[in-house]
């Protein structure tokens, strides 16, 4: 059955994209819903309890399913429910289609349909649930864009409103899809020990004579601990700052350095990391500079920065591995430092206890800083903010 939905699929994708569309038209949807075994009809009135079920591609988890209220309750209730109430989330590459229902049964949406059928006597929506939830699982798993053999990818395909009865109509739909894109290659995730866990740390972006957030940094690596004679400052025309050993720069550095933190202006980026790629002086970098990325004009050249750095790991030895861009840094209780840019002052992190048995890992910093000043018990025992992903994901 998953087979032939996929065969199916593959199909309209070509036929659309045969016409120069990236989404399916309405009779390629309506063919796609019947070998989804849901039955299709816009002009039915709304339902009792109107659900919504979706599949997005995602850069950071792949594709994610989610479900939950459709129709003129979904956005409303999205802001008023807690979490799992008014939809759930998951990985497709995680989950299966009666671990998903089991999620969905959290919702007020699978509330409402369980509770109709209680009233009208009728037979359970549950299976007719868990089997389009398998269809459309193995449709994420055949059009993912982590899958070589995908012809096509999908970006999305949303069922909205859904009337879930002993058979399932779509009263909306929508699909749109992508050819693949190149692979990135596999990166050479055993250095990220060498990230939490350096025995040798560089910085570029140092004041010598200002408190910028290299100087901060480097003082908090000191004061978290680190020892000085394992730190380098790259510093053109000083000796040390701070105590601390300075070089001028890439090409100076007697041996390698684990980790590199980098926090230069952002326009500085893109021509030093192709130094450091070069110098092969570097196993882990730390990109903590922003606007990379998040503004219009930023985003090509920051895809192009990130093509070069996928297009390093090809090298022998899989060249160095990159956190961030516009990363606040880690803190790293093993490995005995912490490379944020706030202030100890400001935000203290004294060790409370002697085993930790956590990790915080969060795209923003501002959201753990937050949680950390709101929860002074929290101590993980390492914490690490990934910023833009240029390089290492989720």
């Amino acid at each position: 059955m998953s087979e032939t939905i996929v065969a199916q699929a593959a199909g309209l994708f070509r036929q659309a994209a045969g016409q120069g569309r990236n989404a399916l038209d309405a009779g390629e949807l309506k063919t796609l819903l019947a070998g989804l075994g849901l039955a299709f009809d816009a002009a039915a009135p709304a339902g009792a309890a109107d659900i919504r079920i979706s599949l997005n591609s995602t850069r950071e988890f792949g594709m994610v399913i989610s479900a939950g209220l459709g129709g003129l309750e979904a956005e409303l209730d999205e802001g008023n429910f807690r979490r799992d109430r008014a939809s759930v989330y998951a990985a497709a590459a995680l989950t299966d289609a009666r671990d998903f229902l089991g999620l969905f049964k959290r919702t007020l949406a699978w509330q409402k349909l369980a509770a109709i059928a209680k009233r009208d006597g009728a037979a359970s929506p549950d299976a007719a649930l868990e089997a389009c939830f398998a269809q459309l699982l193995a449709l994420a798993k055949a059009f993912a864009p982590e899958n070589p053999d995908a012809t096509f990818v999908l970006q999305a395909l949303e069922l909205n409103p859904l009337r879930a009865d002993a058979a399932l109509t779509a009263g909306g739909a929508a699909c749109s899809f992508a050819p693949p894109q190149p692979g990135r290659l596999p990166r050479p995730i055993a250095k990220i020990d060498k990230l939490i866990h350096p025995k040798r740390i560089g910085l570029i972006g140092v004041s010598g004579s200002g408190m910028n957030f290299g100087r901060i940094i480097l003082r908090n690596l000191m004061g978290s601990g680190y020892p000085k004679e394992q730190l380098l400052v790259l510093k053109p025309g000083e000796t040390e700052i701070d105590g601390v050993k300075c070089v001028e720069g890439l090409k100076a550095i007697d041996g390698k350095l684990d980790l590199l933190i980098v926090a230069v202006a952002a326009s500085a980026v893109y021509e030093l990391v192709d130094e450091i790629i070069a110098s092969d002086a570097v196993e882990a970098v730390m990109l903590i500079p922003g606007s990379m990325g998040e503004t219009k004009k930023s985003r090509e050249p920051a895809a192009q920065l990130a093509a070069r750095i996928n297009a390093a790991h090809g090298k022998a030895g899989g060249g160095p591995i990159f956190l961030g861009a516009n990363c606040l840094g880690v803190v790293s209780h093993p490995g005995a430092y912490d490379s944020w840019f706030i202030p100890l002052e400001r935000l203290p992190k004294p060790k409370k206890k002697p085993v930790r048995d956590s990790v915080m890992l969060s795209q923003s910093g501002a959201f753990m800083i937050t949680r950390l000043s709101q929860n002074p018990w929290l101590d993980p025992a390492y914490m690490l903010a990934l910023g833009n992903q240029t390089d290492l994901t989720h």
